[in-house]
């Protein structure tokens, strides 16, 4: 569950550009109508850490046939949409940012069948849904792993690639 106390936030333009905010709030005053302009973002975790916690989430529920994708790049919740439109993790706010997980542990059959999404934000701050549907086209995955090796020994943190 997420717990939007542990989400913490950073101010974009102060982080990533320096600037402070006297100038942002200056800059937006001559743009009244455009409030979108001041820009925060969550803090998320890194890629090869939440796939780490990804595997060791769906560890007790691989097998041989199963499928574990990430998303290419993090993603606001909003963007998380199945393929109807309809957004998955709807019970979250809109603005927190993190990497999603789709794990298909039947890929062969048709849809609709249990699936189940994962939205790591951070080591505190996971989501877990159990689903019906797929995730709309507009969403970049990429595979994790396929199937089950029994000589695995632990989650190989790269993508893998057909």
């Amino acid at each position: 569950m997420i717990d939007m106390a542990m989400v913490s936030y950073v101010d974009i333009h102060q982080y990533y550009f320096d600037i402070d905010n006297f100038n942002v709030e200056k800059f937006l005053n001559v743009f009244e109508d455009e409030k979108d302009l001041k820009v925060s973002m969550n803090k998320v975790i890194s890629k090869p850490k939440a796939i780490t916690k990804a595997c060791q989430i769906f560890q007790e529920e691989k097998n041989e046939f199963t499928e574990l994708y990430v998303s290419t790049d993090a993603m606001k919740v909003n963007q998380i949409k199945d393929y109807f439109g309809e957004k998955i993790f709807n019970h979250l706010p809109e603005d927190v940012s993190g990497w999603l997980f789709f794990f298909d542990p039947i890929p062969f059959a048709n849809w609709e069948h249990p699936c189940q999404y994962l939205f790591v934000v951070n080591d505190d701050c996971i989501e877990k849904v159990n689903y019906n549907r797929g995730v709309a086209d507009t969403v970049r995955l990429e595979k994790v792993y396929q199937g089950y090796d029994e000589n695995e020994k632990a989650c190989n943190t790269t993508v893998w690639r057909n």
